[in-house]
């Protein structure tokens, strides 16, 4: 009696052979897609790779992070390949007062570039920072006078040696660039200095640049004169700037400043 009553509630529990058939293909459906994604992103990365004049090959370690940093929010890649990395954001092409802007920020490890995006993003300051990996993005809306608004959206690039060779990646397409180095670390000027070649290589014609001396709250280290940077920044054609994201100096001005220097799409 038993057997009969469960093979009966097997009979009619029993799915049919199609359902089990239909959730396999969808599983392989999206295992298909996530490798045509991963390849995808492979392949881009070799394109920017080539076009940033790098001679090797990239290593797996950086195709895994450059991977993983777009995995982290595609919708920042919209932009890529526009023209300065400026799109125009829900109005369309012909709405100049609405800007969402790919903006990269470079320099040496410790110079204070996660504690800058953090400061104005957040308005946070963290002291135990850690050190960024491959490259973090945040974004940031702000309002000009003029009723404009601009979406920054943040590639906070990793600052030691063995990923400077991702940050071409970040900035190919970029409308705006940071380089920011500390005004107490003279090496961390030249690598500034490094980072504006590369741009003005690389980078799109119409980039706007900011050169910016961090950690301006210990001026009495300090070991890069003020003189140093504005003559950097004139010589380049870039705006300068100290900020302390301690104590949020300039942080905000830093950021509005860019805005009122981006090119606007036409209107007309």
């Amino acid at each position: 009696m038993k057997e009969k009553e469960q093979s009966s509630f097997e009979e009619k529990h029993r799915q049919p052979p199609w359902r089990s058939f239909g959730r396999r293909c969808s599983r392989l459906v999206k295992e298909q897609r996530a490798r045509f994604y991963i390849l995808r992103r492979c392949v881009t990365m070799l394109v920017c790779w080539q076009d940033c004049g790098q001679e090797s090959l990239p290593t797996c370690q950086h195709v895994a992070f450059y991977i993983n940093s777009q995995h982290a929010d595609k919708s920042a890649y919209r932009n890529v390949g526009r023209i300065g990395g400026l799109n125009p954001e829900n109005g369309g092409p012909n709405d100049a007062k609405n800007l969402r802007v790919k903006l990269v920020v470079l320099g040496s490890s410790g110079v204070g570039k996660s504690c800058i995006v953090l400061r104005f993003v957040r308005g946070q300051f963290d002291p135990t920072s850690k050190v960024t990996v491959g490259a973090s993005f945040l974004s940031q809306t702000i309002a000009l006078q003029d009723s404009t608004t601009v979406k920054f959206e943040i590639w906070d690039t990793a600052g030691q040696e063995r990923y400077a060779a991702l940050a071409p990646l970040y900035y190919r397409g970029a409308a705006v660039a940071i380089v920011v180095y500390d005004i107490t670390n003279p090496e961390s000027f030249a690598k500034a200095q490094y980072w504006i070649k590369e741009l003005r290589k690389h980078g799109s014609p119409e980039i706007v640049m900011a050169l910016v001396g961090n950690k301006a709250d210990l001026h009495e280290k300090r070991e890069v004169p003020v003189q140093d940077g504005i003559d950097c920044a004139e010589k380049n054609g870039m705006f300068f700037i100290e900020t302390s994201a301690k104590t949020s100096d300039n942080i905000n001005q830093l950021f509005e400043e860019i805005a009122k220097r981006l090119p606007r799409p036409d209107s007309s």
